[in-house]
């Protein structure tokens, strides 16, 4: 049985029929009334300064923005800050961090495979104990980098960044 059974079909629930009138009084689309002034007045500013009308000062304020502009103008603002930084260490020769990343993940994928660890693994079912020679994955990382045309003492102190970080750098 619905709730509603009991009623009349003719019978409308009031919260309805209230929201309803809303609808349609919002959907009025009668004219505006014609402004009071006179057609062959002549509007004339008020002659006592008080009563004058404040013109914009010359150093205009931004407008207040949205939280949803404001945060955009910041992404943008972010996004233009970074494409200079990246066009500054492009001139330096810097290669950006995903192709070290990818060189250094290319290096320990080609170092884990000559190992054999994939089978290793799949017989011993863990990683426990598993060690790596870090000399092979820095010659391989060092071979990519060259492919893509980094310069030598560049990919030397970017490799070393990356798996080797010292007291002052950090890895990432």
């Amino acid at each position: 049985m619905r709730y509603d059974d009991d009623r009349d079909d003719d019978e409308q629930d009031p919260f309805i029929r209230d929201r309803l009138e809303e609808i349609y009084a919002d959907q009025d689309d009668t004219p505006l009334p014609e402004p009071d002034d006179e057609p062959g007045q002549d509007l004339v500013p008020p002659a006592e300064p008080e009563m004058a009308m404040a013109l914009p000062e010359e150093g205009l304020e931004e407008p207040v923005l949205t939280g949803a502009a404001a945060a955009a103008a910041a992404r943008r603002q972010d996004a233009a800050r970074k494409r200079i930084e990246r066009a500054a260490r492009r001139r330096q020769g810097v290669p950006d961090t995903r192709t070290v990343d990818s060189a250094v993940a290319w290096a320990l994928a080609r170092v884990l495979r000559e190992a054999g660890v994939p089978e290793l693994v799949r017989r011993a079912g863990t990683v426990e104990g598993l060690t790596v020679e870090l000399a092979p994955i820095l010659r391989y990382a060092m071979e990519a980098l060259r492919a893509r045309g980094v310069p030598s003492e560049m990919r030397r102190t970017v490799i070393a960044g990356k798996l080797l970080p010292g007291p002052t750098r950090r890895a990432g």
